[in-house]
């Protein structure tokens, strides 16, 4: 599984705004309520699926237990639910052994990620997988040296694949 097509900004806004609305509205009237194309609006609510803060029913879209809390949140709070969701994402387990070895250069994971993607989708995929990474503490990124290196490890745990 990818980074989500949507910056975290995005998903996080739309749990507040759903919060404001008795967390569910018609994805119409949401689309309307923020002013953007569906064609913008579908992959904020994807990630918003994948970070399981929504549900969604026929016309409709709503926060559930973990998006209402989320929307309530503190921001190190709203951050250590978002490293514990990147945490348990492939790609994110692929970058993190690869990085327990000390710091690695862009290319290096460029050349992981354009095994399976072409050349642009890879680029915008580090570009997401940096930004979900650096909200999340997990990552950081020091575009001057091109050099990533992690800030924490992911939590251990079942959820994360490991014997807990």
């Amino acid at each position: 599984m990818w980074v989500p097509d949507a910056n975290i900004a995005e998903v996080l806004g739309l749990a507040e705004v759903l919060s404001k609305h008795d967390n569910k509205m018609r994805i119409d009237a949401l689309q309307r309520y923020l002013g953007i194309e569906i064609d913008e609006l579908i992959p904020v609510i994807d990630a918003a699926k994948i970070f399981d803060v929504v549900i969604i029913t026929r016309n409709d879209i709503k926060l559930n237990s973990r998006g209402q809390l989320l929307a309530k949140m503190e921001l190190e709070e709203r951050r250590r639910i978002i490293a514990s969701k990147i945490c348990r994402m492939p790609i994110f387990r692929k970058i993190a052994a690869l990085l327990k070895k000390g710091p690695r250069p862009k290319a290096c994971f460029m050349k992981m990620i354009e095994k399976e993607l072409f050349e642009k989708e890879a680029e915008i995929q580090f570009k997401r997988i940096i930004q979900w990474g650096t909200y999340a503490e997990v990552l950081v990124y020091d575009s001057e040296r091109d050099k990533i290196r992690l800030m924490q490890t992911c939590p251990a745990g079942p959820e994360n694949g490991e014997e807990g």
